[in-house]
């Protein structure tokens, strides 16, 4: 299967900070609704469309839409449409032979809370502003980043989020099978595609995303546990990701276990888990690309003789520090 490159994130977000200026401006939090309001699907205008290259197969393709936003939400708007970030993921997933049977907008616009989703009804990735926003002040408010570097680690976490609503995409409009919770199996998907992605910063935007879930949790510290949920609980997502970050490349990520960040009887299984996730995913998808002679990626390294002595895992009375990589 082709390759999805994600292009030079980095230069990206040097641009998007370059301007950060023109729409750091404050307008406060996000307000967040009930979960189970829905969204009036917003009508596509000819002049909303961002007409970047397009290349459909079977009659479907990915296409940045702007949608509608206030003045913060404008703001970050415009510095987005300049950076073409959406832009060019958009580009590469229509560049990687992926036959998708219906077009996917990628909308992006103020929603009135924190929040990102897609829609089966037209088959609809929202990204919304004040889930960006939302996370530059989760970042800076936790210490050790600048605004300018929140900004950059937020881009990271949005990323992650855009590549978990394909997943929802993708096993909607191709029909994919999935066994268990749909919001694992989705976390999993843009955890595995971003890993064996050609770029440079992919596990720094899958860390940042590991990182944003563990001060996710911290803040909801007190608050009633959503054991009832469609999503497992944060600190769960923040373990899974950093497992399957281990697993794909464990010497170079060794001191995720040395550091006590990832217990030792769950990174002895990250390996194995990384290897029969990306085969799970790879055997779903590969119908559907134009090459299925192809591969998306390549096996985990085989884990060492002998892990890594660590030390022992926090006491589950004491919440775990968030670590910073």
């Amino acid at each position: 299967m082709g390759q999805m490159t994600l292009g030079t994130v980095g230069a990206i977000a040097l641009l998007l900070t370059s301007s950060y200026a023109a729409f750091t401006a404050s307008s406060g939090n996000a307000k967040t609704l009930p979960e189970n309001r829905r969204f009036a699907p917003i009508q596509i205008e000819e002049n909303q469309v961002s007409h970047q290259p397009k290349q459909h197969f079977n009659g479907g393709g990915f296409q940045v839409v702007y949608g509608p936003a206030g003045d913060r939400g404008q703001r970050f708007q415009n510095a987005l449409r300049d950076a073409r970030l959406f832009e060019s993921l958009a580009e590469g997933l229509n560049s990687s032979n992926l036959n998708v049977p219906a077009n996917i907008p990628i909308i992006l616009r103020d929603c009135g809370q924190v929040n990102a989703f897609y829609r089966p009804a037209d088959n609809s990735i929202t990204m919304c502003h004040e889930l960006t926003l939302d996370t530059v002040d989760l970042f800076s408010q936790s210490g050790g980043s600048s605004r300018e570097e929140a900004l950059e680690e937020a881009l990271f976490v949005t990323i992650f989020v855009f590549f978990h609503e394909l997943g929802h995409a993708l096993i909607d409009v191709l029909e994919i099978p999935a066994t268990g919770k749909e919001e694992d199996a989705v976390d999993d998907f843009a955890t595995l595609l971003l890993l064996e992605t050609d770029s440079e910063q992919v596990e720094e935007i899958v860390l940042n995303a590991a990182r944003w879930f563990a001060l996710q949790a911290e803040r909801s510290e007190g608050s009633e546990i959503p054991y009832w949920g469609e999503h497992s609980l944060d600190w769960q997502r923040f373990y899974s990701i950093v497992c399957l970050v281990y697993g794909k490349n464990p010497s170079k990520y060794a001191a995720l276990a040395t550091k006590g960040i990832l217990p030792r009887r769950r990174a002895e299984r990250c390996p194995r888990e990384y290897e029969k996730k990306l085969a799970s995913w790879t055997t779903l998808l590969k119908p559907h690309f134009t090459n299925p002679n192809g591969t998306w990626g390549s096996p985990a390294q085989p884990p060492p003789g002998s892990y890594p002595p660590q030390n022992p895992p926090p006491n589950p009375r004491q919440p775990t520090p968030v670590p910073r990589w």
